[in-house]
C-alpha cells in the first residue's frame, strides 16, 4: 500500500518513490482521497499519454 510505500521511504532519505494513482474514478472525492493517502498524483481511465507525460514532467521538476 501506500502507506507501507511511505514508510519505508521514510528511512531511505536519498530514495524518491512517486505513486500515481490510475483509477476508473474520476471525481474529485476519489483524487483527493488518494492523495490523503500519500499519493502524488492521480489519472483516470482512459489513460491518455499526454497527461501521464505532463504529471510525470511536474512530479520530477517538484525534485530539481
Amino acid at each position: 500500500t501506500t502507506k507501507a510505500i511511505r514508510r519505508w521511504q521514510y528511512g531511505q532519505a536519498d530514495k524518491v518513490c512517486r505513486i500515481i494513482a490510475l483509477t476508473a474514478h474520476t471525481l474529485e472525492e476519489h483524487k483527493e482521497h488518494c492523495l490523503d493517502a500519500g499519493m502524488d498524483g492521480h489519472l483516470g481511465k482512459p489513460l491518455r499519454l499526454q497527461e501521464l507525460s505532463e504529471l510525470i514532467d511536474q512530479l520530477a521538476n517538484e525534485l530539481n
